[in-house]
């Protein structure tokens, strides 16, 4: 026999079917008929019984509205790139708890996950999902400044002189719209998922050790083209041939760091770029599209392409994963065929690894899988380039929400709606009321109570208008701030003061832009336009005066130094003669002068201080002299390295049987 399913109706249903009853517009036993829901539960809540809203089950720690406020307030988090996790909105809800004094079966007041999982059943419109990184520069991005660029692109493509009239014609011409863009390509692949017995503390994936990556530029048109792509080495010389495995028409480019830069891309779109469309046929000029890595802007890049018919146009800042075709579909489908071939090439080939060697081969695999023409064409489209609609691309993407909403927006307060009521709401009210039933005063009272509104019951509403300033101003004259209730002990709303305190929202981060950020709106994204390469040509101009007045004062700073370095010589040598008794030895060395220049012209031949090379007369017997006791090496007193020797008498010098360095 079926199981009956339990209760086969829902919330909206119940409130239709009571509406109608209500209204008068059904009886209960037609209600019950025609929406499923027992006669007596439709009864009950049209009486006021049991809530409209109710739930089954146990009684929940948080209200209906708490709750409201609570998914309210996540969903607009994460609208502004703040999303909460399940420890934090726990953590969210013990605090309100606890500043309630609230008393739960929670260990400690922080719910756990029974509580976790029954809280996402009751409101299916949230789930978990793995979050993305945003830099804090796409944080900022607006639907302004994303129209913006595409109007100005639409512009220039129409009323540029740099395209002499046929830039309407290209951007209705698909082959003639290109774009590209570089990715990394770990060796190791992407560690995923695996089957592994239950229970087990650790599972393996083999992979290289190696955690470099090759880096890959990729080019398609908006017709499904893709040119063959560039695989950018780390290192200048190798022993081994990098494209082994590749097709031939395959382009390798090479910088230290593996990571593409201005001549590497010059290269690529001087040497492959340019022949590879036009053996494809592709009429000239065309659209390249890239981003606004400083490796696409360069004097010399901007110059080959103004003169070959390449416009060379920039992409919003920061604004890549919304406009840009490869980054939309292309790049997405090759990384996941890049992580299977990886898997499949390490299983087939006895436990090796993909490293640089073999790199070439096993990426090819996957660019042959993933090169479809409906993928290129599918980005094209989302992008809003062809075709071309600023309105095409994924607004979701840009975050929609006010980081500095006020909490009051998301937790109403009972004790600010006080603040606003008129003082006449109480006697209007008791008028009100003297004019219907008891029966109709209990059964608005529930309804209030429970917030649920009939929008059709206009006399319900002008009870409700009075009836809140009517509560709201008696309870303002009885409370103090520090006698303020708990909302939810007191009053129609239902809701703690405490959401006030802990559902709050960041600040909104400054949206002040630096002088280089503002240089950057203001350029023209042409690069290969006039306007960017006589930008460019003052900019190499002024590197180069700046790189001339820098060597200038390196040169005067160098010029300097050794001034004062001879300058510091000089004065270390005058102290020491100072020292050894510089008047007699500047005399001696003198008469020493005289008498070399002198005996130049002798045959006599002369002898010299072994230390300093200065000449003396021969007379062994001279006081400024001694000799070594072992060779026939003379030096002056002062070049030895006796201590004290200067202060020493004759006899004393006499008797000392020396060395010298040399023996």
């Amino acid at each position: 026999m079926p199981r009956h399913k339990y209760r086969q109706y829902n919330q909206d249903t119940v409130k239709k079917a009571v509406e109608a009853v209500v209204r008068k517009e059904l009886s209960l036993n037609k209600a019950s008929k025609l929406y499923g829901i027992p006669r007596t539960t439709i009864q009950d809540k049209v009486k006021g019984l049991v809530p409209v809203e109710a739930r089954s089950g146990p009684k929940t720690n948080l209200t209906m509205e708490e709750e409201d406020k609570l998914v309210s307030w996540a969903t607009h988090m994460n609208e502004i790139g703040y999303g909460q996790t399940k420890r934090e909105l726990q953590l969210v809800v013990k605090k309100i708890l606890d500043q309630d004094g609230r008393k739960t079966q929670f260990a400690n007041n922080l719910p756990g996950r029974d509580w976790w999982q029954r809280f996402l059943k009751r409101h299916p419109q949230l789930t978990e999902r793995q979050g993305e990184a945003l830099g804090k520069e796409r944080a900022q991005l607006s639907h302004e400044k994303v129209e913006a660029w595409y109007d100005e692109f639409e512009t220039y493509m129409k009323t540029s002189q740099d395209l002499d009239g046929k830039g309407e014609e290209i951007l209705k011409d698909p082959n003639r719209l290109f774009n590209c863009d570089e990715s990394g390509f770990p060796l190791s692949g992407k560690i995923e998922k695996v089957l592994a017995p239950v229970g087990s503390r650790n599972v393996y994936q083999i992979t290289t050790s190696d955690k470099k990556q090759i880096t890959v530029l990729a080019c398609m048109n908006a017709a499904g083209l893709y040119l063959p792509p560039m695989l950018i080495y780390p290192g200048v010389r190798f022993r081994y041939y990098p494209l082994e495995g590749a097709p031939a028409d395959w382009f390798m480019g090479r910088s230290g760091n593996g990571w593409i830069d201005s001549e590497v891309f010059y290269e690529w779109i001087a040497n492959h770029f340019l022949p590879e469309v036009k053996k494809h046929g592709v009429k000239f000029p065309v659209v390249l599209l890239v981003d606004g890595h400083k490796s696409h802007v360069s004097l010399e890049t901007a110059e080959f392409c103004n003169k070959n018919g390449i416009i060379l146009y920039c992409f919003l800042a920061h604004a890549s994963h919304i406009m840009q075709p490869c980054d939309l579909s292309f790049f997405r489908s090759l990384k996941g065929h890049w992580t299977k071939e990886v898997k499949e090439f390490t299983l087939q080939s006895d436990g090796q690894t993909v490293t640089k060697v073999n790199f070439a081969g096993v990426f090819a695999k996957a660019w042959k899988k993933s090169t479809i023409k409906e993928t290129a064409m599918n980005g094209f489209r989302s992008a809003g380039i062809f075709p071309f609609n600023k309105n095409a691309y994924d607004k979701s993407k840009i975050l929609q929400g006010e980081q500095n909403t006020n909490t009051e927006d998301c937790v109403v307060s009972e004790v600010q709606q006080q603040k606003s009521c008129p003082p006449a709401a109480t006697a209007g009210l008791q008028a009100f009321e003297s004019c219907i039933s008891e029966e109709k005063k209990w059964l608005f009272e529930k309804r209030f109570a429970e917030k649920y509104d009939i929008q059709t019951d206009e006399l319900y509403n002008v009870w409700k208008k009075l009836k809140v300033g009517s509560t709201t101003v008696e309870e303002g004259d009885q409370q103090t701030p520090e006698e303020t209730p708990k909302p939810s002990q007191a009053g129609p709303s239902r809701i703690s003061t405490a959401f006030e305190d802990h559902l709050r929202f960041p600040k909104a981060p400054s949206t002040s832009l630096s002088t280089k950020q503002k240089l950057n709106e203001q350029l023209p994204k042409a690069i290969s336009g006039e306007k960017f390469r006589k930008y460019l040509k003052d900019k190499q101009q002024e590197r180069e005066e700046e790189e001339t007045r820098k060597q200038k004062n390196r040169e005067e700073r160098e010029a300097k130094k050794a001034a004062k370095e001879k300058e510091k010589q000089e004065k270390e040598k005058e102290k020491s003669l100072r020292n050894t008794g510089r008047s007699a030895l500047e005399k001696e060395n003198e008469e020493e002068e005289e008498e070399d220049t002198s005996d130049e012209s002798d045959d006599e031949v002369n002898e010299v201080c072994a230390n300093c090379g200065r000449r003396y007369r021969g007379e062994w017997e001279d006081k400024n002299w001694i000799g070594c006791v072992n060779c026939p090496r003379w030096y002056h007193r002062r070049c030895t390295d006796i201590s004290d020797i200067t202060s020493m008498t004759e006899e004393e010098v006499n008797a000392i049987d020396w060395f010298c360095p040399e023996c």
